[in-house]
């Protein structure tokens, strides 16, 4: 009788070495498959087109505001040359930060303007980038930013009007120096301050040759409050 000899050690090894490589290849496909899905929630959740809207505006216990930014750059004739395509279609405006170039469109405090900035940006082809500021209504000091802000979003748009030149900023003065003193140690109470100043050496009469340089002075403004 003839028998078959196995090599009951060299088989134990190689199912060991199957398991091995079986294991290194499952972990591989998870992590690039988590990568690959991060990527595509970060994409998702940062670059709006026409159809989609991702800003929310007054919430229960907070206010967003919203700038749209259209690209970032490192050189300034790259970021002209963003400013001069998008000013075919709106008013688009530049900040310097941390050594770029941000190619803003418009700034937003509501969902109305900001979904026809979005559409408008869309059926243009150009892609946008929500950067979002949230404030508190329930916070003394931040309420008050939050009139400040609609207040001084109306002058800036009112300027963009057709049929307007100018706007007065009299009224505007008066009502911000009527508001309320904040007293205590609010979280955003200097640029509270810094804000009211400003409105304070706003020129008499403000055209849309101001509109920008205020944008941007509110977008600087933004980059100090506290999370």
């Amino acid at each position: 009788m003839r028998y078959t000899r196995y090599d009951i050690k060299r088989k134990k090894k190689g199912n060991k070495f199957y398991i091995v490589a079986v294991f290194i290849v499952l972990i591989c496909a998870i992590l690039i498959g988590t990568l690959i899905s991060n990527i595509f929630l970060k994409n998702n959740s940062s670059v709006v087109g026409s159809s989609q809207s991702k800003a929310v505006f007054n919430q229960n216990n907070s206010v967003d505001f919203v700038f749209l930014q259209c690209g970032t750059f490192t050189k300034k004739e790259n970021a002209q040359d963003l400013m001069n395509k998008l000013g075919k279609i709106g008013n688009p405006f530049e900040v310097e930060d941390n050594g770029n170039i941000r190619v803003m469109f418009g700034f937003y405090d509501n969902k109305k303007d900001y979904d026809a900035a979005v559409k408008l940006l869309g059926d243009n082809k150009f892609e946008a980038q929500d950067i979002n500021y949230s404030l508190s209504k329930n916070d003394v000091c931040d309420s008050q930013i939050i009139s400040i802000l609609n207040a001084s979003l109306q002058v800036i748009n009112k300027t963009y009007d057709k049929d307007v030149k100018e706007v007065q900023t009299a009224a505007l003065k008066d009502w911000t120096k009527k508001l309320d003193k904040v007293d205590g140690n609010y979280k955003n109470k200097i640029v509270l301050e810094e804000m009211k100043q400003h409105i304070d050496k706003l020129p008499a009469s403000f055209s849309k040759d101001n509109a920008n340089a205020d944008k941007v002075f509110l977008y600087s403004q933004f980059k100090k409050l506290s999370k």
